[in-house]
């Protein structure tokens, strides 16, 4: 190629000039789809809004009309002529957009319907003006004109699909031409590398080839120099790292060692021999002692696995296993090896670590044993829980009480009369008065002992201990307590009085934490369970004062309760929290005076069950019964505005239809403008309170939709505004907006259409005739808005009040406007919906104004 082309140089530049142009032609050609799909996203972005629109003015339309006719005004007429043509413009604006003739396909289903529904509504105006309501009402309710409004909804909302339809396709198929365009460009770039780079180097292959050669050469000598100085460093690297690996096997704690297999010679770390008591020159490097020191019982599965590593069926091992230690004993170790094999696979080196477990292993056999133990204790217990219903006297027990007291289930009832009979007569007298005083003194916890008959005649001795629930009028109704025997423990305390020796080996053989006080604080004895809770030994707690043991309040709380029982001479109970090195638990303590031979108290005996289980699961029973209070309230309080307010203006729209009627019968039309205009607000107020219970329900039970959308709140504010624009001129209420030109939010629109319908109307309400409203907003760091008013203000003691649905607040408005009690309650769950904020600034007689923010 060299010998035919004269100037190489030349030719490089007749090549790069050709590839700008090609480059150039893609390059313009992608420029111009991207422009084509911004081009039809803004046209998307168009069609979307002229849909709103159509949406919007074709719902104000259907509603001047409907309230036109509900009210028998015809003033509503005004707002229909006033946005009938702009329903037409957006239906016209959309269909100079339609790029695939949409509207040919739906013109035959709407065209008539709509000229139907036009003729229809502007009789029903023709007819308000002739003061004839009653037959506008029938033609809006009549099933001519839901059908042909049925079919006028479904050929628009087809007509708007299918735009939206064609406008996604579009996008979609200018979308996948960018993509392409994109690829063809990169693909033009990868060609003309491809075509031009063989060309260049040909141009200059004898000076490439030459700078080839020279560097190789270089590479080669650089090459050679590398590695002769990195054979030099790894040679050194390998000494220290050998040295390294010594020191490390020397310092390490775990035990190494290494079996030579074809030598059959057996190393092992000083670690190794020092776990298992042996000095250097005890033990043998060969693989005979290292078996022979195998606990018998474990030699076969060691043998067995090594076999299994040789073999290859497993790729390293790791065992837990006796070894013998010097001494005789055996030593649990955890072993693990890998075996080295040469060229061939044969098996040539297996390394392997030990470490000693012996401790961990002692531990989980201790915590086996009490896991045993405690469970046998689990089966043996002889408790019995019952559930007293004090309404039906019905009493429920569990199967304790057959193992407690040998009744066979066939004989035991649910009638508390059974219970009653069974319990000792001496005891059931004072039993009664207690419960009585429980009663009385609205008591939560009760415990007591008596004697209660065992199926075979004789009487047991039983502690019961029960917890008393009320209603919400402080009623009792249940009582729910657990029995245990402890005829065992009454009879010990009697012969402890007998013998001190037997006392203690029953105490200590006792689960309970039983102490001995004398009279003036000082421990005279402790059983083994008290000791541990102390983590110190029995011996070091006698003759220590209470004290010393426990902080001053606890230690003088002990010491009072020790005190009742020497002055009263008997027994005395309590749940304390007590402190100990182990943790703070709950108790329950029970103190008994011990007498001397001549009947003279020499000290108090103490037995304490922990109990700190039980306490929490009360605690947290009395937190849930409190959220159940609290939700109940708020139910009542929801059934209770349902049945009260929505019963309210029913009445009297039923009352006054009534009276309509007799009249017009009698054809005495004196007050029926009254009569229907109060027919009129209580229809209103219904149809408000059945929306605001509809919100709330559905945004207590989950079902309302959050669709935030970008929208303007200015906007918002005027519409809402100008729905409520009539009630505030019945009014004669100024209602002033001081609005930026700009305030753009980031909100679910639905949701603050309903806070504003609702403050406003709030402020209407209360509001005296004459008055005024102000709304303002700005969108400075998240939107702050408010709407104030100079009417008749909220008391302070009622501010909190106005958010809750438990604690509702609603009062007649200045021309005795009823409120449905919800309003601001569904504000409150909207805005917070927002993770925004609402409160209210108020002064009585002077107005109040109601703030809100939206991130």
């Amino acid at each position: 190629m060299n010998g035919n082309l004269k100037s190489p140089n030349f030719f490089l530049i007749i090549a790069i000039f050709f590839s700008a142009i090609v480059l150039f032609i893609s390059g313009n050609h992608t420029y111009r789809v991207m422009e084509d799909v911004l081009e039809n996203s803004e046209h998307a972005q168009i069609i979307r809004a002229r849909v709103s629109n159509i949406r919007f003015w074709d719902e104000v339309l259907t509603g001047s009309t409907l309230l036109a006719a509900n009210t028998g005004d015809a003033k509503w007429e005004k707002r229909y002529r006033l946005y009938e043509p702009k329903l037409e413009n957006a239906i016209s604006e959309l269909l100079k957009s339609d790029s695939i003739h949409t509207f040919l396909e739906t013109s035959k289903m709407t065209d008539s319907s709509y000229v139907h529904l036009m003729s229809m509504e502007r009789r029903v105006f023709e007819l308000i003006h002739l003061n004839r309501q009653s037959e506008a009402n029938e033609i809006l309710t009549s099933n001519e004109y839901a059908r042909q409004k049925a079919i006028y909804s479904e050929g628009l909302s087809t007509f708007i699909n299918l735009h939206e339809l064609d406008t996604t396709r579009q996008q979609m198929n200018l979308q996948t031409e960018a993509n392409r365009s994109k690829w063809f460009f990169g693909l033009v770039i990868l060609l003309l590398v491809i075509v031009w780079l063989p060309i260049e180097r040909a141009l200059r292959k004898n000076r490439t080839q030459l700078l080839q050669q020279n560097q190789e050469l270089e590479f080669q000598i650089q090459a050679r120099k590398n590695s002769e100085s990195a054979l030099y460093e790894s040679k050194k690297q390998i000494e220290k790292t050998q040295e390294q690996l010594q020191d490390s096997i020397k310092a390490s704690s775990i035990g190494l060692w290494e079996w030579n297999m074809p030598t059959n010679e057996f190393y092992q770390s000083p670690e190794f021999k020092n776990q298992i008591g042996y000095e250097d020159d005890e033990v043998e490097s060969s693989s005979e002692f290292y078996f022979s020191h195998l606990h018998p019982e474990d030699a076969q599965i060691v043998t067995e696995s090594i076999q299994q590593l040789k073999t290859g069926a497993i790729d390293k091992l790791g065992l837990e296993y006796r070894f013998r230690h010097k001494d005789g004993s055996y030593r649990w170790m955890l072993a693990s090896a890998s075996l080295q094999r040469d060229q061939y696979g044969k098996p040539l080196h297996m390394f392997g670590s030990h470490i000693d477990i012996t401790e961990r292993k002692n531990s989980e056999q201790l915590i086996r044993e009490l896991n045993e133990r405690f469970s046998l204790i689990a089966r043996a217990t002889n408790d019995c829980v019952y559930d007293w219903d004090l309404s039906t006297n019905l009493v429920w027990w569990n199967p304790g009480l057959n193992r407690l007291f040998n009744y066979p289930p066939e004989i035991i009832t649910t009638d508390y009369l059974w219970w009653e009979e069974k319990i000792h007569p001496d005891d059931l007298d004072s039993l009664l008065l207690v419960a009585q005083k429980v009663f009385d003194e609205q008591l939560e916890n009760w415990s007591g002992e008596y004697r209660f008959k065992r199926a075979e005649g004789s009487y047991a001795y039983v502690f019961d201990r029960a917890f008393i629930l009320y209603d919400k009028d402080k009623n009792p109704i249940r009582w729910i307590g657990s029995v245990m025997d402890i005829t065992e423990r009454k009879n010990t305390e009697e012969k402890l009085k007998e013998s001190e020796e037997n006392y203690r080996i029953l105490a200590e053989s006792s689960p309970e934490m039983i102490y001995l006080i004398d009279t003036k604080g000082y421990v005279t004895y402790v059983n083994k369970v008290a000791a541990a809770q102390f983590r110190a030994p029995a011996q070091e707690l006698v003759g220590k004062h209470l004290k010393d043991i426990f902080p001053p309040d606890l230690a003088q709380q002990n010491l009072a309760g020790i005190q009742n029982v020497i002055v009263t001479k008997n027994n005395f109970q309590s749940e304390v929290e007590m402190v100990f090195p182990t943790g703070n638990r709950w108790v329950d303590a029970r103190l008994t005076p011990v007498f001397d031979e001549k009947n003279q108290i020499i000290g108090v005996l103490g037995l304490s069950n922990d109990i700190t289980e039980r306490k929490q699961n009360e605690a947290e029973i009395e937190k849930i019964n409190k959220e159940l209070t609290r939700l109940n309230s708020e139910k009542d309080k929801f059934f209770s505005i349902i049945a009260h307010d929505l019963r309210s203006p029913f009445n009297s729209i039923i009352g006054l239809s009534e009276i309509l009627v007799e009249q017009v019968m009698e054809k005495n039309y004196q007050g029926i403008e009254e009569y229907t205009r109060i027919i009129l607000q209580s229809s209103h107020r219904a149809m408000d309170l059945l929306m605001n219970l509809m919100e709330w329900s559905r945004s207590q039970t989950g079902r309302m939709e959050f669709n935030p959308e970008h929208f303007e709140m200015a906007e918002l504010i005027n519409e809402v505004a100008f729905l409520l624009a009539d009630a505030a001129e019945q009014k004669s209420i100024t209602v002033t907006k001081t609005l930026p030109d700009n305030v753009p939010v980031y909100a679910d629109k639905n949701m603050m259409s309903a806070v504003l319908r609702n403050l406003i109307s709030n402020a209407i309400k209360f509001t005296h005739p004459g008055g005024e409203i102000i709304i303002s907003a700005e969108g400075k760091g998240g939107l702050t808005a408010s709407v104030s008013d100079n009417g008749v203000g909220i008391p302070k003691k009622r501010i909190e009040q106005l958010f809750r649905i438990d604690e509702n607040y609603s009062t007649y408005g200045t021309q005795n406007e009823k409120g449905t009690g919800l309003g601001l309650i569904l504000c409150k769950e909207f805005i917070e919906k927002h993770g925004g904020k609402i409160w209210v600034e108020s002064e009585e007689k002077k107005g109040s104004i109601f703030y809100f923010t939206i991130p």
